[in-house]
């Protein structure tokens, strides 16, 4: 995977850190990671062009417990300008997901999925839309819970 460079974007530092070694060591790519709370795609902008695949995890969380869809919102616009992508979420869909672009992380090996990616053209923007209405955004969650005596 010759002159490969992979931008990933998670929500926590230690899962960023963790994708950015495995595609460095494993993919033997040239890697770049931010966090949600502190970049968005375009915070790269000097190397955005270069990049091979953008690894992006799907929901982006919130300190008031609220969940939002950013990674496929973002990724619809990377699609539109030719980028290649591989989506993932730590939480789990009752649906059978099943896209190239999308990894499922405790059933694919990274390192195939980014040549499964590098070898089948950008997403259709179309899948993109159809896996949103898998991963509905989430505006709050209760911080208490009602209970009946």
């Amino acid at each position: 995977m010759a002159n490969l460079k992979v931008l990933i974007l998670t929500n926590h530092l230690e899962l960023s850190k963790a994708i950015e070694r495995y595609v460095r060591y494993v993919c033997n790519a040239e890697t770049y990671y931010g966090i949600y709370k502190n970049n968005t795609i375009y915070d790269f902008k000097e190397i955005y062009n270069e990049i091979s695949i953008f690894i992006i995890e799907c929901y982006r969380y919130y300190e008031n417990g609220g969940l939002r869809n950013e990674g496929i919102k973002v990724s619809k616009e990377l699609v539109k300008g030719g980028k290649r992508i591989i989506l993932f979420s730590v939480l789990p869909s009752k649906d059978k997901i099943n896209y190239d672009f999308y990894w499922d992380i405790i059933k694919e090996k990274l390192s195939e999925k980014v040549k499964k990616v590098l070898e089948s053209p950008p997403p259709a923007t179309k899948d993109l839309e159809e896996l949103e209405k898998l991963f509905p955004d989430y505006s709050t969650v209760s911080s208490h819970h009602h209970s009946q005596k």
